[in-house]
């Protein structure tokens, strides 16, 4: 699951049912996050959230938050200066920002609840989801809930079998949903069903 783009999409979604003030701290939590890029803050959201040996939100968030004025989360951030040597020629220097870009999340966690109920309710959409993981790779049809079986209905890519890419949440529905290597839509994983000879295939890797 990518919890920057998850994130971001839940923030940008929410903003407009919030108060005003609200919307603005929860849009500056979103460019805090943005800031970080994805790849890094999917690796800070793993090391703080995920990979923990305790799974009490609260204490992992507070971890986070500590390690604000601890660690460099914003570490390659430059401001670039330019003057003047003492023989009057153009030199350009660059001073690192990224312990001030620490300080600026460190300090707006203290005085917005945003950043702590957003990351709250991704831990949970992502604990919905992690079950599925496993099934990221493999191919799938449509099927029915109830009983499971194919209904013979094609993806949006005109297959009637996609390869899964990823998970998401639902924009609509709220439950786990498969993204598509095919495709750009998410369908509902229990509306999914895993294609049998991916199953055997991935059982006999193991027993080789």
């Amino acid at each position: 699951m990518n919890h920057f783009k998850e994130i971001i999409k839940v923030i940008k979604d929410k903003e407009k049912y919030l108060s005003i003030e609200q919307s603005f701290q929860s849009s500056i939590f979103r460019h805090l996050i943005e800031l970080m890029g994805e790849e890094y803050f999917n690796n800070v959201f793993d090391v703080y959230f995920v990979n923990r040996v305790s799974s009490i939100f609260d204490s992992n968030f507070y971890d986070f938050h500590k390690s604000m004025r601890q660690c460099d989360f914003y570490n390659e951030y430059y401001r670039r200066i330019e003057g003047k040597d003492k023989k009057d020629k153009k030199i350009t220097e660059y001073e690192n920002i990224g312990g001030h870009l620490d300080m600026l999340f460190w300090n707006f966690i203290q005085i917005s609840e945003i950043p702590y109920l957003v990351l709250q309710r991704h831990m949970k959409d992502y604990e919905s989801v992690k079950e599925f993981i496993p099934n990221i790779g493999k191919k799938v049809t449509k099927c029915s809930i109830t009983d499971r079986e194919d209904n013979n209905s094609k993806f949006k890519s005109g297959l009637l079998e996609n390869t899964i890419k990823g998970l998401t949440i639902h924009e609509f529905l709220e439950t786990p949903a498969y993204t598509f290597e095919e495709d750009e839509s998410n369908v509902e994983c229990r509306r999914c069903k895993i294609v049998e000879n991916e199953i055997n295939e991935k059982s006999n890797e193991h027993t080789l």
